[in-house]
């Protein structure tokens, strides 16, 4: 018995269409049909999971389409129910549906059989290959296979309890900020992807090594010396959209070609985005059901945290890292990022008892903010600050992730990725509010997220003007270590750290007052010096009377340097272009995230900043 009818909504699936397909996890698989959810689940063989999700996209027939077959088991009738589902219709929509029943009663023999038969013959029919036979290839006029990637059952989705989480509430509260899928979808959305087709969750390596494969032979055929072949680009677009699912309505297909290096550029950066998406959505989803025992002892919270590279520490607020973090927060506020206002929630010292980093040696270090919207933090977390590429990155044999070369030709917008100078780098700053504007935080969305990192400068290229083409290669040639932004606005108020002193805060814990000098010997320097100043138990009230020297002119001793207050013009020897303090750092073992901070964002009415 068989029905087919269309859906009822023609508003796009995922967006702002609401689809009603799709919502319902069983056994580590997405069900796609709303009505049967609740009691079939995919059936599994072995090996051999019955789900296929196939792409057809082609701009000379103007086709952009998918197709979902499924074979679904009934939960308790194993063996003698099943369901033959498939729908299909263009990115972004609904489309139409059928379902075939295959019971004890339509087929009192080979029941089993005749479902299996029934799905392997329309995979076939759809794509020109049989199911579950390596490798795929991919037939003109037929669709493309998506192969799924790892998605198992998410924490809480086969069982419905779990244990209290283990975690202090500021941090539980941390973990529902950073851990929350719909802002993924939102990236998604935002790039113009088919959210609704487009599982984070089950998209696979091999789809995006295999889309940026296609995106390579773009980019060779647009360096053709006889000129590029507008049907061969066709032909390799209609590739690409098959292997990511691109919303694109109802407007012609050729409108959306791959023909310039400009509309290159932009999908190398979507796949980039794509790809970390994915990666934060592997963390956040935390769908590894490899011990049953965890999804039913552990809370979700407590399986993503296991999943994270630090420990946090909550922080009492009267601990000495939050006092003068909440005084930055007042003090340290540049007059052009006047639209919002910042208010501590808490401080979270970092501990990372796996660090696998060599200890850095080089002179020269501060305190320094590293902001980023929150989709990005749950991937930080867990991977740790890495060098940012403009490509979807490729991983090497030591873990590291980098950019293929081909793309650095490319008019990329680095907008995202770099900061003041220009270039591959980590971007940190002086000032917490421009650290805070990186945030990208909304009235919607009013929370945030910056790193204190202790940072191991060196010898500083100090620049006034954009220089896109700086990199570690170029830096060493100079015999510079990191490079500098200089802000025509500077911080007049420091305070600096004895190595060991920070260690006890980021440890958590209070370091008791540095002894006095023995008798006959000469004061020594503070553990902590503020404004000069050595007792580190009336720091803010050293702070908010004196006025600090330079950073430069400081005590060469290896103390760490942090910015808390006092922006002011400074005095130029020469003009530069940026108003506020940004380092570019190349290697990142030269970077320590210490603290993580969370604030509030306010936004006054517009005439009342």
């Amino acid at each position: 018995m068989a029905t087919s009818s269309s859906s009822s909504s023609g508003l796009p699936g995922g967006a702002e269409g609401g689809s009603r397909y799709g919502k319902t996890l069983k056994n580590g698989v997405v069900v796609d049909c709303p009505d049967h959810a609740q009691e079939f689940h995919v059936y599994q063989d072995g090996q051999a999971l019955y789900n296929a999700k196939l792409n057809q996209t082609s701009l000379s027939r103007n086709n952009n389409k998918y197709y979902i077959i499924q074979l679904l088991e009934h939960d308790l009738k194993r063996g003698s129910l099943f369901v033959l589902w498939t729908r299909w219709g263009r990115h972004g929509y609904e489309g139409q549906h059928a379902n075939v029943i295959f019971s004890t009663v339509t087929h009192p023999r080979n029941l089993k059989e005749a479902a299996l038969q029934a799905f392997t013959q329309k995979f076939y029919d759809k794509t020109a290959n049989h199911f579950g036979k390596e490798p795929f290839t991919h037939v003109d006029g037929k669709y493309q296979y998506l192969p799924p990637g790892k998605n198992p059952a998410a924490p809480g989705s086969t069982k419905t309890s779990h244990q209290p989480s283990t975690l202090p509430e500021s941090l539980q509260v941390l973990m529902e900020l950073i851990c929350d899928e719909d802002l993924l979808e939102q990236e998604i959305f935002d790039i113009g992807l088919d959210t609704a087709r487009l599982d984070l969750g089950t998209v696979s390596e091999k789809v995006l090594e295999e889309a940026f494969a296609v995106l390579k032979r773009i980019n060779t055929e647009l360096h053709q010396l006889d000129g590029a072949s507008q049907s061969k680009l066709s032909t390799l677009t209609s590739q690409f959209f098959q292997f990511i699912p691109h919303y694109t309505g109802f407007k012609k297909m050729e409108n959306f070609i791959i023909n310039t290096p400009q509309r290159l550029a932009e999908e190398v950066t979507n796949l980039r985005r794509l790809q970390e998406a994915v990666e934060s959505y592997r963390v956040i989803a935390q769908r590894a059901s490899s011990s049953a025992k965890l999804e039913i002892t552990d809370h979700p919270h407590d399986v993503r945290y296991k999943k994270f590279k630090y420990r946090l520490r909550p922080l009492e607020p009267a601990h000495t890292i939050p006092t003068l973090v909440n005084y930055v927060t007042r003090n340290l506020h540049a007059l052009r990022h006047r639209s919002f206002s910042l208010k501590l929630e808490q401080v979270f010292a970092l501990e990372n008892p796996t660090e696998d980093l060599d200890p850095c040696d080089l002179p020269n270090k501060q305190l320094l903010w590293y902001g980023g919207p929150l989709r990005q933090w749950a991937r930080l977390l867990t991977q740790g600050l890495q060098l940012p590429t403009a490509s979807p990155g490729l991983t090497g044999t030591d873990g590291k992730k980098t950019s293929d070369a081909w793309c650095e030709d490319l008019p990329l917008d680095w907008e995202e990725l770099q900061g003041s100078l220009g270039g591959p780098a980590l971007y940190l700053q002086d000032c917490l509010s421009y650290a805070a504007w990186r945030c990208d935080a909304t009235e919607n969305e009013n929370r945030g997220l910056a790193l204190l990192c202790e940072v191991s400068l060196g010898h500083v290229r100090t620049s006034t003007r954009p220089e896109p083409g700086l990199s570690k290669a170029a830096m060493w040639q100079e015999g510079m270590n990191s490079g500098l932004a200089l802000g025509c606005e500077q911080a007049h108020q420091w305070v600096s750290f004895s190595p060991a002193m920070l260690e006890a805060y980021a440890a958590g814990v209070e370091p008791p007052p540095a002894p006095g000098p023995a008798e006959g010997e000469k004061d020594g320097p503070a553990p902590m010096d503020v404004d000069g100043g050595a007792d580190a138990g009336v720091a803010l009230d050293k702070v908010e009377n004196q006025t600090v020297t330079n950073a430069k002119e400081l005590p060469e001793e290896e103390n760490i340097v942090f910015a808390v207050g006092d922006l002011q013009e400074a005095e130029m020897e020469r003009e530069t272009r940026f108003a506020l303090n940004e380092y570019a750092v190349y290697d990142r073992t030269q970077v320590v995230p210490r603290f993580l901070c969370q604030f509030e964002f306010s936004f006054p009415p517009q005439g009342q900043e």
